[in-house]
């Protein structure tokens, strides 16, 4: 089956929400907070009537800016609720998720968590903290600093939560590169559970490449037709694909953030035929196809433990690239 035209608006609607929530955020948590401003030595009176648990609760609120609680947002969240259970029949919206093998962001899925529970959607359903640009950055995984001889310092970041959200893509950004070609191995971090094959990826930012270009860690093409209702995905390269571990195939058309969405899953892989193909655990949803070039298989992770052997560097303009989660989708806001 093909996306429908109903999927792409609903993914779109929480993406943009997510971008939004994000923006929010980053704008609401800078300066001094209410908690600070309130601690008054000057008049005790004031501080006693005006500190306490209160100022603390509107400080964690404005931090993760909860658009679950507004009021225009609950009809909105029941109508989908509504139409993917009644019209769909798919026991509401995370059954339609379960179904569609679709994920949301973290920032999305929290929308639905603060009008409803905690418990509305599956983990497996929510992808990590996604980078949404440099005005709604995502979780911070590390960056890697070049110093022009073929070394650099790597600086360590946060991993993914594994009990909010399941693992997702990652993606280095580009945020300073000087005039020659640099070529990094980035080792990942898996899942629990899983034992890797490799965690070796090496990504090469070219002299042309611009400050903001993202490359998707580890991302493959998938080489070959491969057929819904079976559970063979024909790939480029296996050494970055663990036994276990999430995957995400998706297939398109057109260029960001115009993109026309033909396919796109989440599944785990069962087992893995060197340099050939995964076998996925489920049956594929979706056929995908090499036309176009754009039909990729990305593995997921949870983090970034070290980036090394970088070569090539400029030195003298400090190259910087920085880790975080790709979003599953990149949809026009």
């Amino acid at each position: 089956m093909a996306l429908t035209a109903p999927d792409v608006a609903i993914l779109g609607m929480h993406d943009r929400w997510a971008y939004q929530k994000g923006l929010a955020v980053y704008a609401g948590t800078g300066g001094t907070d209410v908690w600070t401003r309130v601690d008054n030595t000057a008049d005790e009176t004031f501080e006693n009537r005006v500190r306490g648990t209160q100022r603390t609760a509107l400080d964690t609120a404005i931090g993760v800016m909860p658009f679950g609680q507004f009021n225009a947002f609950g009809p909105v969240l029941s109508d989908i609720g509504t139409y993917c259970n009644t019209d769909l029949g798919l026991g509401g919206f995370n059954g339609y998720l379960n179904t569609r093998k679709f994920r949301l962001s973290l920032r999305a899925a929290q929308i639905w968590q603060e009008k409803y529970s905690s418990g509305v959607l599956s983990i497996a359903n929510i992808g990590s903290l996604a980078d949404g640009g440099a005005t709604c950055p995502g979780l911070d995984l590390g960056h890697m600093v070049g110093n022009g001889a073929g070394g650099g310092t790597f600086t360590a970041g946060t991993d993914m939560s594994e009990t909010t959200n399941g693992p997702s893509p990652i993606w280095a950004r580009v945020t300073v590169k000087g005039a020659a070609d640099w070529a990094m191995t980035v080792t990942v971090k898996h899942a629990t559970g899983i034992t890797p094959t490799t965690e070796d990826i090496i990504i090469t930012p070219t002299a042309s490449v611009a400050v903001g270009t993202t490359y998707m860690v580890g991302a493959t093409l998938q080489d070959e037709n491969n057929a819904s209702g079976q559970k063979v995905v024909k790939v480029a390269a296996t050494t970055q694909f663990a036994v276990g571990q999430s995957v995400l195939l998706s297939q398109w058309t057109g260029d960001a953030p115009n993109r026309v969405w033909i396919a796109q899953e989440i599944g785990v892989i069962a087992t893995i035929s060197e340099g050939v193909s995964i076998t996925m655990a489920d049956n594929l949803l979706h056929a995908y196809t090499t036309a176009g070039g754009r039909t990729f298989a990305y593995p997921c992770y949870i983090g970034v433990s070290d980036v090394d052997d970088s070569t090539g560097d400029d030195g003298t303009n400090g190259d910087t690239v920085y880790f975080y989660p790709a979003p599953d989708r990149v949809l026009a806001l």
